[in-house]
């Protein structure tokens, strides 16, 4: 799904949470430079408070929201 394009993301019915595929470790830094952007733009810059990108197996990290 990630390579053909599409986007897709889902939300907790209960918080203002998304989780979502961005791509995978196999990917090159642009690509996945360029999926975030398209998510963040999907959603819209001025509903997100916070940013948190996570691997599967390993900790978070904060994005600085601008």
């Amino acid at each position: 799904k990630i390579l053909s394009g599409s986007l897709s993301w889902k939300t907790q019915p209960d918080f203002p949470i998304i989780h979502a595929v961005i791509g995978k470790v196999s990917f090159e830094n642009s690509k996945l430079e360029e999926n975030f952007a398209a998510l963040i733009k999907s959603i819209g810059k001025d509903k997100i408070s916070s940013i948190f990108i996570k691997p599967t197996m390993g900790p978070s990290i904060k994005v600085l929201v601008s």
